[in-house]
C-alpha cells in the first residue's frame, strides 16, 4: 500500500503511528473493525493455525494479568472500571472475578459479546478517536491492554480517556506498545491532568509463536 504524496485522512495519519498500521496492512480503522470482528469467533486469517482470539492467545497474552496485579491492590471495593479496548474481556475479567463492576469499550462488536459473557456490566461500541464517548467523571478505574501504541497513539486518546475519571482517587494501569510510545510525553501528559505515576516499567506483553513479540510499557498512575 503506497500512499506517496496524496494527503492522508487524519484517521490513516494516526493509524500510521501505531505498530500495525505501521506495517500498512491496514488502511482505516474500518479495515482493523472487520479483522477483530472476524477473530472474536473465528481463525486470524493470516495465521494458518488460528482458532479464534482467545483461544489463540490462551496462557501466552500476559499483559491483562500484570495490569491486574499492578492495580488490584489500589481498589476499594466495587470500584467502577472502564476497560478502553477491552476486545473478549481477559483484562477486565480478574476485576470482575473480585466484585469490581467494569464496563468495556471496543471497536468490534463481536469483541464485546464475549466481554458481556464474561460478566461486564455494560459495553459500548465505537472508535476511540473519533467517537464521543457516552461518560464523564464516572468511573474510578481505568484499564486498557494492548490498545496503545499498537492499534491507538496514546497521545491522541488520554486527554479523552482521563475525563471518564474521577477528579479525586482515580487510579489508571494502561499498557502502551514500546517501538510506538514517546513515554516522556506521555509522562507529561498524565501531570498534567493531576496523576502521579507510580509504576512505567517494561515488559513482554504477548510470548505467542504465532505472533510477532509485544513489548509494553506497564503504565500504573493515580490522583
Amino acid at each position: 500500500m503506497a500512499h506517496g504524496a496524496q494527503q492522508l485522512s487524519p484517521e490513516l495519519e494516526a493509524l500510521l503511528r501505531t505498530k500495525w498500521g505501521a506495517r500498512q496492512i491496514y488502511s482505516s480503522y474500518s479495515e482493523v473493525q472487520s479483522f477483530f470482528n472476524h477473530w472474536a469467533f473465528g481463525p486470524d486469517r493470516d495465521i494458518p493455525t488460528s482458532i479464534d482470539h482467545d483461544t489463540d492467545v490462551s496462557g501466552t497474552y500476559l499483559g491483562p494479568d500484570r495490569i491486574a496485579r499492578l492495580v488490584l491492590p489500589r481498589l476499594q471495593p466495587k470500584t467502577r472500571i472502564i476497560d478502553i479496548c477491552s476486545g473478549t474481556g481477559l483484562s477486565g475479567q480478574p476485576f470482575i472475578e473480585r466484585g469490581h463492576l467494569v464496563t468495556g469499550f471496543d471497536l468490534s462488536s463481536r469483541m464485546l459479546e464475549k466481554a458481556k459473557a464474561r460478566g461486564y456490566q455494560d459495553t459500548c461500541t465505537g472508535n476511540l478517536l473519533v467517537d464521543d464517548l457516552p461518560w464523564k467523571e464516572e468511573f474510578g478505574a481505568l484499564i486498557s491492554v494492548g490498545a496503545l501504541g499498537e492499534w491507538i497513539p496514546p497521545e491522541d486518546v488520554l486527554d479523552k480517556l482521563f475525563s471518564l475519571l474521577s477528579p479525586q482517587n482515580a487510579i489508571v494501569g494502561i499498557t502502551s506498545e514500546v517501538e510506538h510510545t514517546n513515554i516522556h510525553l506521555i509522562r507529561r501528559i498524565f501531570k498534567e491532568h493531576g496523576f502521579q505515576i507510580i509504576t512505567s516499567e517494561l515488559g513482554p506483553g504477548l510470548r505467542n509463536p504465532k505472533y510477532p513479540i509485544e513489548n509494553y510499557y506497564y503504565i500504573l498512575a493515580v490522583r
